[in-house]
């Protein structure tokens, strides 16, 4: 291949609980996205988190990870 695809070459980081996340929602404009904890990570057989149940501050929802965006560990914030 002359040109290596940069996107999915490499595994990226799994959401992890705890993690603070924006939920997109094609609906809205980027700046009114909401932003959710990540309570429960589930992964799937080969371990890679596919889906997350996310607390707002309206209530809990899931969502595919395809449509959230990892803004930082809560738990990292907390050290620093």
């Amino acid at each position: 291949m002359l040109q290596e695809r940069q996107k999915w070459t490499s595994p990226g980081e799994n959401l992890k609980n705890g993690d603070l996340v924006l939920i997109k929602d094609e609906a809205l404009p980027r700046c009114l996205w909401r932003i959710g904890l990540v309570e429960k990570a589930k992964a799937d057989q080969k371990g890679f988190v596919r889906s997350a149940r996310i607390k707002t501050s309206s209530g809990t929802c899931e969502r595919l990870i395809s449509k959230l965006c990892l803004l930082k560990n809560v738990e990292a914030l907390e050290a620093s």
